[in-house]
């Protein structure tokens, strides 16, 4: 009877220990947890000024942005460009029609283009008759958020087979109507310059 109880003491006096043990380790582990969290963790202050890509001038909470994949590109290349719009607004959602295909200028959406010898470059694709827009393809960002399109090349509008420098901007276009419940305006992305060589 007596090895017993010595038994049974022992074996509360084990898991008493292992107990404790295991207190301290999980508590350890979590105030390092917590302040790995706290010592990279970004502010919200921060993120209301950075936004995820250059961007041309905001208005009323929307900006255009465009993108290229990189800075040279032989003459007989396609030059893809990604454009579209972010959300710069922080207090609320903002609804908008999405990005319509690059085409001829003053439509919904075009490109800008001056080329090396300081002229505008002209506009040579198809001309489309755009449909209106239509409140089934309204979306919404939220802060930071963006909706984007890859374009596969340039090229379909424009000429651009003289070498040098061309520096080009995106257009975003959204008439005015009576009943809109999404934003409506002129945007201009950003500037990109690219480089076409022989």
């Amino acid at each position: 009877m007596k090895v017993t109880n010595k038994i049974t003491w022992i074996f509360i006096t084990c898991m008493v220990v292992f107990a404790v043990l295991a207190y301290v380790s999980l508590s350890k582990g979590n105030n390092n947890e917590d302040k790995n969290t706290s010592s990279t963790a970004m502010s919200t202050k921060d993120l209301d000024v950075k936004l995820p890509m250059s961007h041309g001038p905001a208005k009323d909470g929307l900006a255009a942005f465009l993108k290229r994949e990189r800075k040279q590109f032989k003459a007989s290349e396609p030059i893809p460009v990604m454009f579209g719009i972010v959300c710069s607004e922080t207090e609320k959602r903002m609804t908008f029609q999405p990005p319509y295909g690059a085409c001829q200028p003053d439509a919904f959406s075009w490109f800008s283009i001056t080329g090396p010898n300081g002229k505008e470059v002209p506009y040579t694709g198809d001309w489309i008759h755009f449909a209106p827009v239509d409140p089934e393809n309204v979306m919404w960002l939220a802060h930071l958020r963006f909706c984007g399109i890859v374009w596969p090349d340039i090229r379909w509008g424009y000429k651009l087979d003289t070498p040098g420098l061309y520096n080009i901007k995106w257009h975003y276009r959204i008439p005015p109507t009576s009943d809109a419940s999404w934003w409506t305006g002129h945007l201009v992305s950003n500037e990109i310059q690219i480089e076409i060589v022989p």
